[in-house]
């Protein structure tokens, strides 16, 4: 089984983890941490928005700025705790993951 490798110390990861896509980070979250309190309620995404004439979608959930630093911490916290401890790449998620209601028909 490969272990991380997280390059950088926590300033480096801080920085990156600042342009962070939070609907993806969730995910990685839920992946990384086996915990699905990532994919909870209360960080459901906003609808993805595409103004009229517009190319690209705001596909970023559109969160509070409070819900948004939670991500990042989150993220920082258990990006680095993985980093220090050099720990495991956990194997491939599962359905079991997911939460039981889906907000897609």
């Amino acid at each position: 089984m490969a272990n991380f490798d997280i390059p950088g110390d926590d300033q480096v990861l801080r920085t990156a983890l600042a342009d962070v896509n939070h609907p993806t980070m969730l995910v990685v979250l839920a992946h990384l941490s086996g915990d699905n309190y990532w994919l909870s309620e209360r960080f459901t995404p906003a609808p993805i928005v595409v103004p009229e004439g517009e190319l690209f979608p705001d596909d970023s959930g559109n969160y509070t700025d409070e819900i948004a630093a939670e991500i990042r911490q989150g993220a920082f916290d258990l990006l680095s705790t993985l980093r220090d401890k050099d720990g495991p790449v956990p194997a491939t998620s599962t359905a079991e993951l997911c939460p039981s209601k889906t907000r897609h028909p």
